[in-house]
């Protein structure tokens, strides 16, 4: 979600929320729209993970990030280029 924001940061949106800033990053073309749900599964499954790390269901974690994984591809991507992009030269 720091990407995200940074994403957002370096074309002068400011960033705000993580579900804001989804939506803010796929309406200004930064992300592909198919990212959207696979994003917001992502967050919160880290919140959850961070509230509630000590009554967690470990192997319920274990399957939504086997099922997640594969489907970040089209967010890692558009980050990738955005990467190559701000790269300094």
């Amino acid at each position: 979600m720091d990407l995200v924001a940074m994403m957002l940061k370096d074309q002068s949106i400011p960033p705000l929320d993580d579900y804001t800033n989804i939506t803010q990053a796929i309406e200004n073309g930064l992300l592909p729209k198919e990212a959207q749900p696979i994003l917001r599964e992502a967050n919160g499954l880290g919140n959850r993970l961070i509230h509630v790390y000590n009554n967690i269901d470990a192997s319920a974690v274990l399957t939504s990030v086997r099922g997640l994984l594969p489907r970040l591809e089209a967010y890692l991507e558009a980050i990738e280029e955005w990467v190559k992009k701000t790269k300094p030269k």
